[in-house]
C-alpha cells in the first residue's frame, strides 16, 4: 500500500492504479494529496501520537455493523443489486485535544456533530468499534462528507489517509485495512482555523470570518454528516452526469469504470419514473468492454415526450446503471430531472419558456433532511410565490438540492468562497487554488445530476470589493467548473461588469437600481440578477424611508412594502431575476441560520410562524408569477388635473394564458379588459381617470376564470396646488437661471451677488450648489440679515454649508465610480446608487406642509423616485450637540438623516433644504412644498423667542443653561410659565397642582413619573437599546423622532398607563438598531389632568447628560421658544509660540509634550491648527477620514519651526484600512510674503521655500496614531456604512513632518505684527484650506498670527 499518494491506491492483486470515487446523487471523485492534509496536520499540532487508538479495544464497545440497499431519496423501487452500505450512525466517542497536549476523557456523541462554540480546543478525535462481516469478493470505501475542516483518517490503528476541505465528499478504499469481526474507526477533526496559515488561506472556508480574535470566538469543527461504508465490485461504475436537451429531445450519458480490465463487460441502462419506479421507453445502444475505454465514455439516445423538470412540474426520473463483469454485477441508480435551461439573449430559458428568477438569495438553512427542505421550498413557492433561491456561501448538504428537485425550485448553488476574507484568499496562491480545483470538482460533480441546480455560483463578492487584487485568480475558478460541467452557466455573485465574456450580470448591495437597469436595458445584452438587496442595503433598519412606525408588525409591513416597490421596479424595467437577500425572515419568524421554529412532522407536514397577512400579501405581490401593479407608484396626484398611470402586467409563468384585467376607483364599477399573453411577456397598460376630490384607492385586479390572481392597491392623496404667490419678492443669490425659472412660474424674482438686508425686504434664495466660501465670506452680513428678521431659503448643496448658524456634519450620497459600472460608461463619482425616495414627515402640523397629507415626502423624479440624495446628520447620531434653535422637519433616507431643517436666528428664519425641489416642480407634491415654504418665510408674523419654562427638580435653571446654552433668563424657578419641565427631585403636589390650573407639565424622570397614579413602569435592562418613534404628534415634539434615538436616552418604558393618556412616543427593545427589535412600552404619553396636560416619559436627565439626551431637551425647549444660544466660532488669533532648539526627526513628541528645557512651561504645547473636511475647497464633500491635518508652528531665534500629521486614507463598510498604501499629498503654507511648499509621495518628502530647495533647511517624516494625540480628539475620522449610515473610526495613523527653515531664507521675521496666514492640503481629487474663504492673492483674507516672545 502506497500512503505517501492518498488518492492513488494500489491493489495487491491488481496493476493499474485508479481514482477513489465517492457517489452522492452523482459521483464525486476526491483528488486531494496526501501529503498536503498531513504536512498541515503537523503544523498545526506536531507529530501525532496514535499509538493509543491501539489501546482502545476493550475501552469501546462492540457496534453491529449492517448492510442494507443504497437507495435514491424517495425512491420505491431500488433494485435488488445495488450496492450495500453500512451506515456507521451507533454512538461515537469523542476525545477533545486540549491546549495543553492532553485528550479528555471520551464523550458519546451522535454524527452529524459540531464542536461546541464555547471551547478550549481545536481538534478532537471521533471513534466507534463495529463489527463487520466482509467478503473477498468485494471491495469496501469509508464514504465521508462535510468533515469540517482538516481531518484523518485510523482504521485498527493504521493511518488510511487525510483530507482538507470543510463541504464535499471524499472517501478512502478501507479493504485492506478491515479484518473480519471487530474494526476500530478514528477519525481526526481540525477546526476551520487550520484553514489559516500565516497570513493566508488554503482553502474555502464559507461565512466565517478568519481574522476573528481568537479569544472571543472559536471556528466551526466537526463532522456534519453520517460516514458510510460502502461494499461495490471490484470493477464498478465510477461516475455517472446525465445531460438532457429539451431542445433536441435527446438524453446524454457520460459514465466513467474505476478500471479497464480484459475481462468482458456489459453495461445497460434503463429510466424508471420517480418514485413508483414505472419503466420509460428509451432504448438506449449496448455497452460492452469493446467500446467501453478508459477515461469519459459518452452515449446518447432520443427520448421523445418526456416529462419535462420545472417549477410547476417537478416530474424526475431515475437512471438506472448496471455493470456486468466477470468480478460481480454494479448497479447505481441515480435520480435526474428531464430539463435545459440555457442562456439566450437577456433571457434565462428553462426548457424553452423565458424564466425570470424570483426568490430569495439566502438559504441557510442547514442539515435537516430531503423531506425538510422540500417542504420548506414548497411553503416559499406557496406563501411569497417564488421560483427560485441562491443557496449562499457554505456550499450546502445535498439534501437541500434534493429537496429543491422535489419541490421545483430553481437553485443559484454558490461556492463557499466569500469576500469577507479576501485578503486572506488574495495571498493563498498556488496552493489555495489546487485546494479549490479539487474540492470545485467534488462540489460539481456532486451536485450536477439536481436538475433543480441551474446556475453555479463561483464567489461571492471578491470582485465587488476589491477588482483588481482579486481577478486573477478568481478568473481561474470558471474552468474548474466547466471541467466538469459545462452545461449550467455561471455567475459570479455582486461582480458586476467584469468581462465581455461572463455569462451573467450580478449585482448586490445597492440601495436604488434604476440607473443600472436602465443603461442594462439599453446598453447589455446578457442577463441581469439583482441579488443580496437588503431593503436599503445593511441598514440598522433596512428601510431607506425611514418611517416613523408604531409597532413591530407595522416595522415589518413597511419592510415589505420596501421590498415590493423595489421589486415591482426590477420587474418593470423587466431584469432577469431579482432576488432579495433574506424574504423568508421577513414573511416568517425566523432566525438567521437556524431552523429554530419551524415544526416538521415528515414526510410533508411543515408548520412555521408566519408574519401577518399584509406582509405576506406585500411579498407574493412583488414576486408572484402572473402580477399587476399600477406605475409610478407615489401615493397622490395633482388635484385639478387628470389622474393618470401605467398598470403593468407581467406574464412571467410557464403558459401562455387569457387574463382578465380591471381596474376601478375604490367603491365605483370596473373597467374590463382582456388580454392573452405568453410566457415570458410584459403589457402596459395607460389608465386616464378623473382625479379623486379627496383620498381613495385606486384597485387593479388580474384575474382568471373569474379567480383573482394578482391585485394592486394605492391609497391616491389629491393635492390642490396654491393659486396665490408670496406678497414679498424673491432674490436669488447669483443664480439668474433660477430666478427665471421662478418668474415663469409666476414669482416676483431677480439675482445679484449681494446679501440683503432685512430692510430690503425680501425672501433670499441660495441655489443649488452656491459657493460656499463666498457665502461663507459673508458670514457675518448672512447673520446680520438673519438677526433682523430677514428669511432665508437655501436649497441643496453639496457640503455642509459653514456660513450656517449651526455647524451639521453632512451625509454625502456621492459614491466612488465603481469597477462594477464601468462597462456602462459609468465615471467619477455619482448619486445614483445611494438616495432616498421618501423623506418622512417630521410635524405634519408645519405650514410648509399645508395641503399634503402624505405621512412622507416621496417619488418625485420621474425616473428613479428620487426625493433627495445629500443630506444633513443629526448631530446627537454621531454623539454630537449643536445649540440653537433649529429642528429637523423631514427626514430622508435614514432617520438620523435631515432633509428639511429649520433654524431660527434673531428676528429671522432659514430652512435649509437638501431637497430636490427645483429639479421636480412639475410633481404636485414637491411644487405644492415649494410654494408652501415660500409663503410660510414670506408671511409678515414670524415666530419670536422669548418663550419661558419652570424648572422643577435636582437639575436647577443653570444646570440646563449649562447643558443646552438656553439663556437662563428664560428659565424660571417659579410656576409661572405655561409649562413646566420636571425631572428627579421634583414635587409631585406641586407639578399636579399646576396642570389643574390648566398648565403643561413635561415630566423628564422615570422616578417621577412612575409616582403618578395608575401608573407602572419597566426599567431599562443592561446590554438593551431603547429606541422610540412618534406615533402622535404633539406641538412640543415638533422636530423628534426615532432619530433622536440613535443612543438611548431612556430609562425603561411604561407597562401600565391610564385609560385617557395617549402615547406620544412608542419605545422597543433593540439589539440592532430598527432592525431587530421586540415590543416595548410607551417612552412618552399625555394624560389629560383636569384643566391641563401632563406629560410623562421615562427619559431622565441629570447633570451629565450625553449629547443625545441634550438633543432631545434643546429640541423641547426651541419648541417652547426659549432662546437657546448657538456655539459661536470667532476668529482668533494663532500663536507662534518660542522654543528652544527642536530635533528634526520626524517625530512630534517635542511638539506635544512638557518638556523642562522650554522658557516658560505654560507655552510648551504648540498651538494646533486644523484642517478637515469642513475646509473643502475641492473635490466632493468628505469626511476627515479621508484627508485631514494638524499644523504647529515654533520658533527661536535661529528658525521656524513647522511641523503636521496628515490623515489620508479609504475606508468602505467592507475593506480594511490598508495601512501602508502609498500616500500622497501636498501642502503650501503662506506667511505674509512666504510661501512653503512641501511634497509627499511614496515615503519620499520634499520642502521648498520661496521656490527654492536649500541644504539648510531640514525636513524629516514619520508616523503618528491618532489616539496618541489628544489634539486629535476634534477630528471625525468617519466613513459611510454598508447601511448608509457615518460610522467613525476611533483612531487613525497618520503621516507626520517636521521642518525647520533658518530666518535667512525666510522674508517673514518674528515680531510684533500680525502675520497673515494661509494654509492648503491636497491628495488627490481633494483639498482643504483654512481659512476656507481667503484668496491666496488677498492677504486679508488671511488667518492672523502672532510670534509670542517669551
Amino acid at each position: 500500500m502506497n500512503q505517501q499518494n492518498l488518492y492513488l491506491i494500489r491493489r495487491k492483486t491488481m496493476k493499474k492504479f485508479y481514482f477513489i470515487i465517492l457517489f452522492g446523487s452523482a459521483i464525486c471523485a476526491n483528488l486531494l494529496n496526501a501529503q498536503n492534509a498531513q504536512k498541515h496536520i503537523e503544523r498545526l499540532v506536531g507529530k501525532q501520537d496514535v499509538e493509543w487508538l491501539k489501546n482502545l479495544d476493550k475501552a469501546l464497545p462492540t457496534q453491529q455493523l449492517n448492510f442494507v440497499n443504497r437507495q435514491v431519496s424517495g425512491f420505491r423501487q431500488t433494485h435488488k443489486k445495488t450496492r450495500k452500505q453500512g451506515v456507521l450512525n451507533a454512538p461515537w466517542y469523542f476525545f477533545k485535544n486540549q491546549n495543553n497536549g492532553k485528550r479528555t476523557s471520551a464523550e458519546t456523541v451522535t454524527i452529524p456533530h459540531a464542536f461546541e462554540k464555547e471551547r478550549q480546543y481545536h481538534s478532537a478525535w471521533y471513534c466507534s468499534k463495529y463489527n463487520i462481516k466482509t467478503s473477498k469478493k468485494e471491495r469496501y470505501f469509508l464514504m465521508l462528507s462535510r468533515v469540517d475542516l482538516i481531518s484523518s483518517v485510523y482504521i485498527n490503528g493504521n493511518f488510511v489517509g487525510s483530507h482538507i476541505g470543510s463541504y464535499t465528499p471524499f472517501e478512502f478504499e478501507v479493504t485492506d485495512y478491515l479484518k473480519e469481526g471487530d474494526n476500530i474507526i478514528a477519525i481526526f477533526v481540525y477546526d476551520k482555523s487550520g484553514a489559516v496559515e500565516g497570513n493566508k488561506l488554503i482553502t474555502q472556508v464559507g461565512p466565517n470570518y478568519m481574522q476573528a480574535d481568537e479569544q472571543r470566538f472559536k471556528f466551526p469543527g466537526g463532522i456534519d454528516d453520517v460516514p458510510i461504508l460502502e461494499a461495490r465490485a471490484n470493477q464498478f461504475v465510477s461516475d455517472v452526469f446525465i445531460k438532457t436537451s429539451a431542445r433536441l429531445n435527446e438524453i446524454e450519458i457520460e459514465y466513467e469504470l474505476n478500471e479497464i480490465t480484459s475481462s468482458k463487460a456489459e453495461l445497460s441502462f434503463e429510466v424508471l419514473k420517480w418514485p413508483n419506479g414505472e419503466k420509460v421507453d428509451v432504448d438506449f445502444p449496448e455497452v460492452n468492454s469493446n467500446i467501453i475505454s478508459e477515461g469519459i465514455n459518452t452515449i446518447k439516445t432520443t427520448w421523445n415526450n418526456p416529462e419535462l423538470w420545472s417549477p410547476d412540474h417537478p416530474n424526475l426520473y431515475v437512471l438506472r446503471t448496471t455493470l456486468k463483469s466477470k468480478t460481480g454485477t454494479d448497479v447505481l441508480e441515480t435520480r435526474f430531472g428531464f430539463r435545459e435551461f440555457w442562456i439566450e439573449g437577456k433571457t434565462f430559458m428553462l426548457n424553452g419558456v423565458p424564466t425570470k428568477l424570483r426568490g430569495e438569495s439566502h438559504y441557510h438553512l442547514f442539515r435537516q433532511g430531503v423531506d425538510f427542505h422540500r417542504e420548506v421550498f414548497n411553503m416559499h413557492k406557496d406563501l411569497f410565490g417564488s421560483n427560485a433561491c441562491r443557496v449562499h456561501a457554505f456550499m450546502p448538504h445535498p439534501d437541500i438540492f434534493s429537496g429543491a428537485d422535489e419541490a421545483g425550485m430553481l437553485i443559484v448553488n454558490q461556492s463557499a468562497v466569500w469576500s469577507v476574507n479576501g485578503q486572506l484568499y488574495a495571498k493563498g496562491g498556488d496552493e489555495l487554488l489546487s485546494n479549490l480545483e479539487r474540492e470545485y470538482a467534488a462540489w460539481v460533480k456532486r451536485d450536477r445530476n439536481n436538475p433543480s441546480v441551474v446556475i453555479w455560483d463561483i464567489e461571492n463578492e471578491m470582485l465587488r470589493f476589491d477588482f483588481d487584487l482579486h481577478l486573477p485568480w478568481i478568473s481561474k475558478l470558471p474552468d474548474f467548473v466547466k471541467k466538469y460541467d459545462a452545461t449550467r452557466p455561471i455567475n459570479l455573485s455582486g461582480a458586476g461588469w467584469f468581462s465581455p465574456n461572463q455569462d451573467m450580470v450580478s449585482l448586490h448591495m445597492q440601495d436604488h437600481y434604476a440607473r443600472i437597469m436602465n443603461d442594462w436595458k439599453e446598453k447589455d445584452t446578457r442577463p441581469l440578477i439583482t441579488g443580496e438587496f437588503w431593503v436599503g442595503a445593511r441598514a440598522d433598519q433596512r428601510l431607506p424611508s425611514a418611517p416613523e412606525i408604531t409597532s413591530v408588525q407595522e416595522r415589518y409591513v413597511e419592510e415589505a412594502a420596501a421590498y415590493e416597490r423595489n421589486i415591482l421596479e426590477m420587474r418593470y424595467f423587466g431584469i432577469s431575476g431579482f432576488m432579495p437577500f433574506r424574504i423568508s425572515i421577513l414573511g416568517l419568524k425566523q432566525t438567521p441560520h437556524s431552523t429554530k421554529g419551524y415544526d416538521f412532522t415528515p414526510p410533508n407536514t411543515l408548520k412555521k410562524d408566519k408574519r401577518s397577512e399584509a406582509v405576506l400579501a406585500k411579498i407574493k405581490h412583488a414576486l408572484q408569477p402572473v402580477t399587476t401593479f399600477f406605475w409610478p407608484r407615489e401615493g397622490y396626484c395633482d388635484g385639478d388635473k387628470p389622474f393618470q398611470r401605467e398598470l403593468v402586467i407581467c406574464n412571467d409563468s410557464e403558459t401562455k394564458d387569457l387574463f382578465e384585467v380591471e381596474w376601478k376607483w375604490e367603491g365605483q364599477s370596473s373597467i374590463k379588459k382582456t388580454i392573452e399573453m405568453l410566457p415570458g411577456e410584459q403589457k402596459k397598460l395607460i389608465i386616464t381617470e378623473t382625479a379623486p376630490e379627496t383620498t381613495k384607492s385606486i384597485i387593479a385586479l388580474v384575474k382568471k376564470n373569474d379567480n383573482i390572481i394578482s391585485a394592486d392597491t394605492i391609497a391616491i392623496h389629491p393635492i390642490y396646488l396654491k393659486k396665490e404667490k408670496p406678497i414679498q419678492a424673491i432674490r436669488v443669490f447669483n443664480d439668474e437661471t433660477l430666478a427665471k425659472k421662478l418668474v415663469s412660474i409666476g414669482y416676483n424674482a431677480s439675482a445679484n451677488k449681494s446679501v440683503p438686508k432685512a430692510s430690503d425686504d425680501v425672501l433670499w434664495i441660495i441655489p443649488e450648489h452656491a459657493d460656499n466660501r463666498g457665502l461663507e465670506a459673508n458670514k457675518d452680513a448672512i447673520l446680520k440679515f438673519l438677526e433682523d428678521g430677514g428669511n432665508i431659503l437655501c436649497l441643496k448643496q453639496e457640503q455642509a454649508p459653514t456660513w450656517f448658524p449651526v455647524r451639521f456634519q453632512f451625509w454625502s450620497a456621492n459614491l466612488v465610480h465603481l469597477h462594477s459600472y464601468a462597462a456602462m460608461g459609468w465615471e467619477g463619482l455619482n448619486r445614483d446608487l445611494r438616495y432616498a425616495k421618501f423623506a418622512t414627515i417630521l410635524d405634519d402640523n408645519h405650514p410648509v406642509f399645508q395641503g399634503i397629507t402624505n405621512r412622507a415626502l416621496h417619488m418625485w423624479n420621474p425616473f428613479d423616485g428620487r426625493v433627495a440624495d445629500d443630506a444633513y446628520e443629526r448631530p446627537s447620531s454621531i454623539g454630537k450637540y449643536e445649540s440653537g434653535n433649529w429642528r429637523p422637519l423631514a427626514a430622508s433616507a435614514k432617520n438620523t438623516q435631515m432633509s428639511l431643517v429649520e433654524m431660527f436666528y434673531g428676528k429671522g428664519t432659514l430652512l435649509a433644504c437638501q431637497l430636490h425641489v427645483i429639479d421636480n416642480l412639475e410633481n404636485p407634491q414637491a411644487k405644492r412644498l415649494f410654494d408652501n415654504m415660500l409663503q410660510y418665510l414670506s408671511e409678515s408674523k414670524k415666530e419670536t423667542f422669548g418663550g419661558s419654562v419652570t424648572v422643577s427638580g435636582d437639575l436647577t435653571a443653570e444646570d440646563i443653561a449649562e447643558l443646552t446654552r438656553a439663556n437662563p433668563k428664560y428659565l424660571q424657578s417659579k410656576n409661572n410659565t405655561d409649562v413646566i419641565l420636571a425631572f428627579n427631585g421634583a414635587n409631585i403636589d406641586a407639578i399636579k397642582k399646576y396642570a389643574a390650573q390648566g398648565g403643561t407639565v413635561v415630566v423628564l424622570s422615570s422616578d417621577v413619573s412612575s409616582k403618578i397614579s395608575q401608573v407602572s413602569i419597566a426599567p431599562s435592562k443592561e446590554d438593551t437599546q431603547y429606541i422610540a418613534t412618534i406615533i402622535n404628534s404633539h406641538d412640543l415634539l415638533s422636530g423628534i423622532s426615532s432619530g433622536n434615538f440613535k443612543t438611548t436616552i431612556s430609562n425603561g418604558y411604561f407597562t401600565e398607563i391610564p385609560s385617557s393618556a395617549k402615547v406620544l412616543l412608542q419605545g422597543f427593545e433593540s439589539t440592532m438598531g430598527l432592525w431587530r427589535i421586540e415590543e416595548a412600552g410607551p417612552i412618552m404619553i399625555s394624560i389629560p389632568y383636569e384643566k391641563g396636560e401632563m406629560i410623562l416619559s421615562t427619559i431622565s436627565m441629570d447633570k451629565n447628560a450625553s449629547n443625545a439626551s441634550k438633543s432631545f431637551l434643546r429640541q423641547i425647549l426651541t419648541n417652547c421658544k426659549v432662546p437657546i444660544a448657538y456655539t459661536t466660532l470667532s476668529p482668533e488669533t494663532t500663536i507662534i509660540k518660542k522654543t528652544v532648539p527642536i530635533t528634526i526627526d520626524g517625530e512630534l513628541n517635542e511638539w506635544l509634550d512638557d518638556m523642562d528645557d522650554r522658557l516658560v512651561s505654560q507655552y510648551v504645547h504648540a498651538h494646533p491648527v486644523y484642517l478637515t473636511s469642513q475646509e473643502t475647497i475641492e473635490g466632493p464633500a468628505a469626511y476627515d477620514l479621508k484627508l485631514s491635518g494638524i499644523n504647529y508652528f515654533l520658533w527661536n531665534k535661529e528658525a521656524l519651526y513647522v511641523s503636521g500629521v496628515v490623515f489620508s486614507e479609504e475606508k468602505s463598510a467592507m475593506s480594511y484600512i490598508k495601512y501602508g498604501s502609498e500616500k500622497e499629498y501636498g501642502q503650501q503654507i503662506y506667511i505674509n510674503d512666504d510661501v512653503i511648499d512641501i511634497q509627499f509621495k511614496n515615503g519620499q518628502s520634499s520642502l521648498k521655500v520661496n521656490g527654492k530647495m536649500n541644504n539648510e533647511t531640514d525636513i524629516k517624516t514619520g508616523q503618528l496614531d491618532s489616539k496618541y494625540m489628544t489634539d486629535a480628539t476634534k477630528l471625525q475620522f468617519s466613513f459611510i456604512n454598508g447601511g448608509g449610515e457615518i460610522t467613525t473610526v476611533p483612531h487613525l495613523i497618520g503621516e507626520t513632518f517636521e521642518l525647520m527653515i533658518p530666518w535667512a531664507y525666510l522674508k517673514s521675521k518674528p515680531n510684533k505684527e500680525v502675520s497673515k496666514v494661509l494654509i492648503n492640503l491636497s491628495s488627490k481629487d481633494t483639498k482643504l484650506q483654512l481659512p476656507l474663504s481667503g484668496d491666496v492673492k488677498i492677504k486679508s483674507t488671511w488667518m492672523d498670527f502672532n510670534f509670542m516672545d517669551k
